[in-house]
C-alpha cells in the first residue's frame, strides 16, 4: 500500500494514522519517522491531505488525537516541508472537523505560541491568522482563547 508513487493515497494516510494510534510511545517514533520520510519524498502532500480530509472526513475524525499529535510534532520540525505538513494538518482539522476539534486545534496552536521557540511561534501565528482570515465566523467562537 505504501508505494512510491508521488501522491497521497487515502489508504496510506489511514494506515499511518492507525499505526500512530495503536503504537506505544516507543514505536510511535518509528511511525513519525515513516511519516517524515513520506513527506520528504513527496508522497504526503498538501493536495493529497486536502483530498483525504474532504472525501474521508468521518474516517479521519476517528483518528483526531493522532492527527493532533502528529501535527504538533511536525510543526516543531526545523525542516520546512515537515513543518508545512504539520501546519496543513492543523488547518484541515479545523476546516473539516466538529466544534470540539476546532477548539482543540486553537488550544494546541496557542500552546505552541507559548513554547518560546521562534519557528514554532511564527508557524502557529501564521495558522491562526489564516484561519481568522478564511474562517472568521468559526474562529470568532474561540476569541476568548486569543486574549
Amino acid at each position: 500500500v505504501l508505494d512510491a508513487a508521488k501522491d497521497t493515497k487515502p489508504l496510506d494516510l489511514f494506515i499511518l494514522l492507525i499505526l500512530s494510534w495503536l503504537k506505544n510511545n516507543k514505536d510511535r517514533k518509528s511511525v513519525e519517522s515513516l511519516f517524515r520520510n513520506r513527506i520528504r519524498s513527496g508522497n504526503i502532500t498538501q493536495v493529497g491531505l486536502e483530498k483525504a480530509f474532504s472525501h474521508h472526513t468521518e474516517v479521519l475524525r476517528e483518528y483526531f488525537p493522532s492527527i493532533m499529535s502528529l501535527a504538533s510534532v511536525f510543526q516543531r520540525s526545523p525542516e520546512p516541508s515537515i513543518c508545512f505538513i504539520g501546519c496543513c494538518m492543523y488547518k484541515l482539522a479545523f476546516s473539516f472537523f466538529d466544534s470540539y476539534c476546532k477548539q482543540e486545534v486553537v488550544k494546541n496552536l496557542i500552546s505552541h505560541i507559548g513554547s518560546g521557540f521562534a519557528g514554532e511561534i511564527e508557524a502557529s501565528l501564521d495558522i491562526l491568522a489564516e484561519l481568522i482570515q478564511d474562517q472568521l465566523p468559526e474562529m470568532a467562537r474561540f476569541a476568548t482563547f486569543l486574549k
